[in-house]
């Protein structure tokens, strides 16, 4: 039971990233954005364990990341 609870917590931690993540791409308009995929892999994929994980995102987005993106998702944000 507990292994089931600290799986769900990793889950949503890798979550309220990846979504934000996915939409930097969304806002510059593709998803293939040049410079959106160039920020992220000097920024998060690059750096390795060099950096925190946050300290890599912020740098990407230009800003720690917002649960908007995992609430809208999961339902529980009207859009």
């Amino acid at each position: 039971q507990a292994e089931d609870g600290i799986r769900d917590y990793k889950v949503t931690g890798v979550q309220t990233c990846a979504l934000p993540i996915f939409n930097a791409f969304l806002e510059a308009g593709d998803i293939f954005a040049p410079e959106s995929a160039k920020r992220l892999k000097e920024h998060v994929y690059a750096a390795g364990n060099s950096s925190a994980p946050m300290d890599a995102y912020t740098a990407f987005r230009g800003r720690p990341p917002q649960v908007d993106a995992l609430l809208e998702k999961r339902g529980l944000l009207a859009t």
